[in-house]
Formats: C-alpha cells, sequence, structure tokens
C-alpha cells in the first residue's frame, strides 16, 4: 500500500501531533508498505509565521529525507503578508467568520498536493486547527483518494471548536481519534460513530532512561539544587493552557511553609511565560528552573532525575509526555478535563485546571507518601505495557485504510509480527529495526 501522511513539522520537530504521526509512519514502512510524509521545512512553532532569530537561521532541514523507511519532503513555507494576514485571514476569517487559516501556510507545497496524491492509496491528515487539512481534503478529493483524518482535538479550545473543521471530519472518510473522551466529542459535534476508530498512542523512543543516580548527578549540576530537594519535573510548551502558572503559585506555597522542593521546566519559550518569570518575587523564583528546550537524552535525564512530573493543562488530545513520566518511573499530575483522566487513570492523579491549591495538595501528597507515589508508577507502567503500543495504534490505522481502499480488501493485509519490534525494560515497544 502507498501511504501518504501530510503534517505541518515532522522529525526533528518535537509535538505530540508530530510524534505520533513519526511513530505511525515508520511502523507502517516497517511493515513493508510505501510511505511518503509532506511537511513544511520549520522545526518550532514560532516559526509558522516569522523568520527563525539569531543561531537558528543557521539551521537548515533537508528537503528529502529517509527517516527509518519513510520518505519525508519538505516545503518551504511561505512567510504571510503583513496585510493578508493580520486583515483578511485574523480579522476576517478568524474573527468574523470563525474559520482557521492562519497558518503555517506553503504556497510550494500546495501546487505539489494533486500530484502527491496521484501517487497514494490513501491520504492521512494530521493536526487541528492547521489549514493544510482544509487544502489536504480537497485536493484528495479532486484526484480520488480517500482520506483519513487524525484531528488531535483539544476539547473545548477555541482554535478547535470550529464549524468548518467538524465539516470537514464529516466529509472524511475515516477518523482516527487517540482516546475514546475524542471519540465521544466528535460524535456530539456531528461525526458518524461509524466513521471514528480509536488508535491510542505510544511511547516515544527507544532508549532506556538513565538511572537515577546518573540523572540526579547531572540534574544537581545542571540546576545546582539544593541540598536534598524534590525536585517537580514539567516538559510542556511554555504557555498558558499548560497550567504552568498555577503550578509554579503550587510550588512557590510548598515553599513558602518550608517544603524543599523546586520547579525544573523544558520546552519551547514563550514570551508569556518570560513574563511570569520575571515577574516573581525573587525568593519564588529561586524555586523555578528553566532549562529551555532540551535534547531528548537532556529530557530523559530530566525525568530520571526528578521526584515526580506534572503538568496540570487545560488542553490535551492525550499528554504523550505523562507515559514518558511513567517510563521514568514516576507519578504524574495533570489536568481534570479533556482526555487527561483517561489517559492517566491510577497512574497517578488529576487537579482542576488554575487551582493552586489542589495542584500543591497533589504535589505535597507524592512527597509525603512515596509508596504511593512508586505504586502510581507502577499502574503507569503497566498501561503502557498492556494499552499505550506502537504496535496497537498502526494496527488500527491500517485497519481503517483496508476498510476504505477498495483494492485492498481482498489481499491479505500486512500485519505486525511479535519479532518486529523489541520491549525495552518498561515493556514499551521500540521503533522497529531497519
Amino acid at each position: 500500500m502507498k501511504i501518504l501522511h501530510l503534517i505541518q513539522r515532522y522529525e526533528p520537530a518535537v509535538g505530540g501531533s508530530e510524534i505520533w504521526c513519526r511513530e505511525v509512519a515508520r511502523w507502517q514502512a516497517a511493515c513493508g508498505h510505501r510511505v511518503r510524509v509532506l511537511t513544511l521545512d520549520i522545526v518550532r512553532a514560532a516559526e509558522f509565521w516569522t523568520e527563525p532569530a539569531g543561531g537558528d537561521r543557521r539551521f537548515r532541514l533537508g528537503r528529502l529525507d529517509l527517516d527509518r523507511g519513510v520518505e519525508v519532503r519538505r516545503f518551504r513555507r511561505s512567510l504571510p503578508i503583513w496585510t493578508l494576514h493580520h486583515l483578511v485571514l485574523r480579522l476576517a476569517l478568524d474573527r468574523l467568520l470563525n474559520i482557521f487559516l492562519l497558518g503555517p501556510h506553503s504556497r510550494e507545497m500546495l501546487a505539489h498536493l494533486e500530484i502527491e496524491m496521484e501517487w497514494t492509496d490513501v491520504v492521512h491528515l494530521h493536526a487541528f486547527p492547521y489549514p493544510h487539512n482544509v487544502f489536504g481534503l480537497r485536493a484528495a478529493r479532486r484526484v480520488g483518494r480517500p482520506v483519513v483524518i487524525t484531528p488531535h482535538l483539544h476539547v473545548g479550545h477555541p482554535d478547535y471548536e470550529r464549524p468548518h473543521l467538524f465539516r470537514l471530519l464529516r466529509r472524511a472518510d475515516r477518523v482516527a481519534v487517540l482516546t475514546h473522551h475524542e471519540e465521544q466529542a466528535l460524535a456530539r459535534r456531528g461525526v458518524p460513530p461509524g466513521n471514528v476508530t480509536v488508535t491510542g498512542c505510544g511511547l516515544p523512543g527507544s532508549d532506556v532512561p538513565p538511572s537515577r543516580e546518573e540523572a540526579r548527578t547531572w540534574l544537581s549540576r545542571r540546576l545546582r539544587l539544593p541540598a536534598g530537594a524534590a525536585v517537580v519535573a514539567c516538559v510542556a510548551r511554555k504557555t498558558p493552557e499548560k497550567g504552568l502558572e498555577p503550578l509554579v503559585r503550587a510550588v512557590s506555597a510548598l515553599r513558602a511553609r518550608g517544603r524543599n522542593v523546586v520547579l525544573a521546566l523544558a520546552g519551547p519559550p514563550f514570551e508569556w511565560f518570560d513574563r511570569l518569570l520575571a515577574g516573581l518575587p525573587e525568593e519564588e523564583r529561586r524555586g523555578v528552573f528553566d532549562l529551555g528546550e532540551v535534547t531528548s537524552g537532556e529530557k530523559a535525564r530530566l525525568l530520571a532525575g526528578a521526584d515526580l512530573f506534572a503538568m496540570p493543562s487545560r488542553y490535551e488530545a492525550f499528554g504523550i509526555v505523562f507515559l514518558e513520566a511513567w517510563q521514568a518511573g514516576l507519578p504524574v499530575i495533570g489536568g481534570n478535563s479533556g482526555a487527561q483522566p483517561e489517559v492517566i487513570g491510577e497512574g497517578g492523579r488529576t487537579v482542576p485546571f488554575g487551582d493552586v491549591t489542589a495542584t500543591a495538595e497533589a504535589i505535597a501528597f507524592y512527597l509525603e507518601h512515596p509508596d504511593e507515589a512508586a505504586r502510581a508508577a507502577r499502574r503507569g507502567q503497566q498501561s503502557i505495557a498492556s494499552r499505550f503500543r506502537w504496535e496497537h495504534v498502526t494496527r488500527q490505522v491500517l485497519a481503517c485504510y483496508r476498510e476504505i481502499v477498495p483494492a485492498l480488501a481482498m489481499s491479505p493485509p500486512a500485519t505486525l509480527s511479535e519479532t518486529s519490534g523489541e520491549h525495552d525494560a518498561s515493556g514499551a515497544l521500540n521503533p522497529p529495526p531497519q
């Protein structure tokens, strides 16, 4: 089968939808399918609308790459014309008509869409609310190709709650979602339940986490931690909806009560968070460490060296980083909205978004009850082994394809053999060897 994925960014870009697309594409290629990804030549979300600044200008991606058997074709991102972007797209379409077409855009990609889609048997679109889904569905329809959409829906987020996006989902041949929460939300918005498949998610990467001793030594040196300090880790985009302000306030409240605890954050920078940190009193500021964007190895050390993980977010389509925290042996604290309660289950606690007191109490509970913290982490690891495996996800996605590609309905289905990947110490499947 020839499979075409369309997404706004791809490896080495980091994000939930980017990881999901990458892992599924790699597994599909390992099954013997021809897999191609069309994406833009950008890494950071800030590059959707602006040129990278400073040293980032030196970083350029290849136009054609081969990623573990996956063909990756990157197209030049088109910078918006100020008048078009701010007056037409932002004011007229976004605010008046409630249609999200702000970007990122690529005129080069649009010019090649139909040619690329004539090559494929099935088109797989990823990640609302970005406009490549609109143009991708239209181009696929013009050449008669079936379409699967994985929206990574953040239920309730105003950028995702757009009527035109749900019309896209109703027009798609199949919709592949990550959780039952997302499935139920789409049913309430008129997407036929028979067209929706819950695929789940998996643990990214294949490296065995570093030992706690090694990670703690690295973390202590990197952050110059106070002796005996407990570390609350958070890995997220530094935006308001990730719950970072109440998390900062919660750690500050615990420190004010005499608890030796610090918050270590990693993730893409945003001006909002820089202003938040700059406005903190000096004493509160000493309890917050911002590592900025980190490599996968640094993220693994952060998690392995921490005592618990917290990201009490308002919107999450899934929250892959919860799985990474479990793999490192940490209990997790998330928000009580969206898909987070379904994903976290008994592997941690959920708190109301913005509730500083509840967040502080959840952190204090795990620090005061290490046995409960270890038990929650083990339950999370059991969930990885039984529920959150890329082998299962890919099997579900391929089943979606076979339902809508008639030529393949009578052919033997591609299978994922028991030996196509290896399990790491936590039971999670590693990507298949190439």
